[in-house]
């Protein structure tokens, strides 16, 4: 469905302007959810609510990255920034320029490191979810199917014969790798679907 077929006189005005806030118009008016990438549907206000509410109480406990996380939410859901998040982010965004010397010390998290380590757990994360064929977005994806990681790890390599990783350090790696797609992608991690959090291995 192409939501411009039925956009009224407001909204064609919009879309002429940016489509996006043409689509957000349609929405509030009819209640039918056109997202970015042109799909349809997607969580409803309320479930949008309750999550960035939950990120809401994080930021409140010092966990400012989930500042980046909730912009990320209200992106993909292609709607406006609640007040509390529009004020906050603005205000982290001050402060970056006017007294940290760091985007870490503004988006911060007790579950990230940050630094050289932290650098370090990102670029490994990238690796392992850089492409499909990559062991973290193809456990993702068959998640299912599985009851944990050594489970699903062992079905990668059962698959792909090998990794530049041992099982031990593999494991260790796409728990962080899973952690970090949390955070930093405002996604479930891998492990919900198991009835576990993503535990933090140790350093």
């Amino acid at each position: 469905m192409n939501p411009a077929e039925r956009y009224n006189a407001r909204e064609r005005e919009l879309d002429s302007i940016e489509p996006a806030w043409a689509k957000a118009a349609f929405f509030f008016r009819t209640g039918l959810k056109f997202v970015h990438d042109g799909g349809i549907g997607g969580a409803s206000l309320g479930e949008l609510h309750d999550e960035l509410e939950a990120r809401r109480e994080r930021v409140k406990q010092g966990e400012t990255l989930d500042l980046l996380s909730a912009v990320n939410t209200c992106a993909q859901a292609n709607m406006p920034l609640p007040s509390w998040l529009a004020a906050s982010f603005r205000a982290a965004l001050r402060r970056y320029g006017a007294q940290a010397s760091s985007l870490d010390d503004v988006f911060r998290s007790t579950t990230l490191r940050t630094g050289k380590r932290g650098r370090l757990d990102r670029k490994r994360a990238r690796q392992l979810a850089g492409s499909f064929d990559a062991p973290w977005p193809w456990i993702r994806a068959r998640a299912s199917a599985f009851t944990g990681w050594d489970g699903a790890i062992d079905a990668f390599l059962k698959e792909h014969g090998s990794f530049p990783l041992g099982k031990t350090s593999l494991r260790e790696n796409l728990v962080k790798c899973d952690r970090l797609q949390c955070d930093l992608g405002g996604i479930a991690p891998v492990s919900d679907l198991w009835g576990s959090k993503p535990k933090r291995p140790n350093s």
